[in-house]
C-alpha cells in the first residue's frame, strides 16, 4: 500500500509514542522520493524524479559503506570524497538508476492498467443497474473501494481519475460518500476533497 504523510502525522498525532516504529516508514517514504507523491499525482515525469532521487541516495550509502570498509569510520564526513566516487564510478549511477526507473515505471503501468480495468469493469455494472443510489449497496461498496485505490496509487489527482472521483463525491446522496467515510474518516474525507478542489455539500435526510 502507498504511504502518504497525512496518514503518518495524524497517527503520530494520536499516539506519539509510536513514532520510532514510524521511522522506518518515514525514512523510506523520504528515500524511495514517495514525499513527491504529496504534491503531485503519479506520473512519467514524478517517476524519473524519484529515480534519480533514489538513485544518488543508494550510491551515497554504498560509496559511505565502502569508504568504511577501505579506510574505516573517521565520524567525518567529506562531501569531496563523495563527489570525486560519483565522479569515478559515474557508470554505477546510470545501471543503478536503470534499474530503479525501470522497477517503478513498471508498477506505475500496471498500477495504471488495473485502475483502467477496475473503472470499465464498474461503469459497465453501473450501466446494467442504473443510477448509483444508497439502496444498491454492493455498487456503492465498488464506488467507494475505486477512491480508495485510487489514493492508495496516487492517481487520485491525475485527470483520468480525478473526474470521476469527484462525480462521486459531489453528489451527497449516492451512498458513496458516506461509504467512502466509514471505511476511512471524515478528515480524510476533507484532506482528499481539498487536492481535488471540491466544494462538499451537505447531505440531504
Amino acid at each position: 500500500m502507498g504511504f502518504h504523510f497525512h496518514q503518518l502525522w495524524a497517527r503520530l498525532k494520536e499516539r506519539p509514542w509510536s513514532a520510532i516504529w514510524e521511522l522506518p516508514s518515514l525514512a523510506l517514504f523520504f528515500v524511495s522520493g514517495e514525499f513527491l507523491l504529496c504534491w503531485f499525482a503519479n506520473s512519467g515525469a514524478v517517476i524519473l524524479a524519484r529515480a534519480l532521487w533514489a538513485s544518488f541516495f543508494a550510491l551515497t550509502i554504498a560509496f559511505w559503506a565502502n569508504s568504511i570498509i577501505d579506510i574505516g569510520w573517521s565520524g567525518k564526513f567529506d562531501p569531496f570524497m563523495f563527489i570525486g566516487e560519483f565522479r569515478s564510478h559515474g557508470v554505477w549511477y546510470a545501471y543503478v538508476f536503470a534499474a530503479i526507473y525501470t522497477a517503478l515505471y513498471t508498477r506505475f503501468m500496471a498500477q495504471w492498467r488495473y485502475m483502467g480495468d477496475l473503472y470499465n469493469s464498474l461503469m459497465a455494472k453501473t450501466i446494467d443497474q442504473g443510477e448509483i443510489s444508497k439502496d444498491k449497496i454492493q455498487l456503492v461498496m465498488w464506488w467507494a473501494a475505486f477512491i480508495e485505490d485510487a489514493e492508495v496509487m496516487h492517481l487520485e489527482t491525475k485527470e483520468s481519475y480525478a473526474g470521476p472521483i469527484k462525480s462521486l463525491l459531489e453528489d451527497a446522496n449516492n451512498g458513496v460518500r458516506d461509504e467512502y467515510v466509514n471505511g476511512r474518516s471524515e478528515e480524510h474525507l476533507k484532506h482528499l476533497a481539498s487536492r481535488l478542489g471540491l466544494k462538499l455539500t451537505s447531505t440531504e435526510k
